[in-house]
């Protein structure tokens, strides 16, 4: 069987809340024992706030920094699957830039997947048992296996995963693809 590899962007390889936090001149909460996704409130702020300013703008969403691990995790995915079975799979966020500049990103970091780019909220849609989803979220991760698909959480202070992420990631598509 052929499989398909959807691999999150923001909290897997693009490194959204330090850069998030920079722009605020805020410090990393999840650095100081937080979790779960409201980074909003957890740096005191409203949506409205948080997403405004630089955040709000196509060009900071280009030039967000690599996660430490996430060429290595997408080193992983490439291990199991030709690229050519690997889509960038995000989520648009409530700042206005985002989606032209997650675009950007991928044209300057990850040319070869630009044409393999797929932005949308709803990632259980994608479902089906020849699918892997990679992602951060409990939640995105819960819904894409009941909807019929194989999904790896990748470990993050913000949820409720364990363990080395880059290990997590090769121990799961060793176990989903064998």
């Amino acid at each position: 069987m052929t499989r398909t590899i959807l691999l999150d962007m923001d909290g897997v390889i693009v490194d959204f809340v330090k850069a998030a936090c920079e722009a605020h001149g805020k410090p990393n909460p999840y650095e100081h024992g937080e979790s779960g996704y409201d980074m909003p409130s957890k740096m005191g702020m409203t949506d409205v706030e948080f997403w405004g300013g630089d955040l709000a703008t196509m060009w900071w969403w280009a030039e967000l920094p690599w996660t430490a691990d996430g060429a290595a995790i997408l080193v992983a995915a490439k291990n199991f699957v030709s690229k050519d079975n690997i889509y960038l799979a995000t989520s648009p966020t409530l700042a206005p830039g985002s989606c032209s500049g997650k675009l950007l990103w991928v044209q300057k970091n990850l040319p070869e997947y630009q044409r393999r780019l797929i932005i949308g909220p709803c990632k259980y849609l994608m479902a089906r048992p020849d699918h892997i989803l990679i992602d951060d979220s409990d939640a995105n991760v819960t819904k894409f296996r009941e909807a019929g698909g194989h999904a790896i959480l990748v470990p993050r202070p913000w949820n409720s995963g364990i363990g080395d992420p880059i290990e997590r990631v090769f121990d799961e598509l060793r176990r989903i693809v064998q």
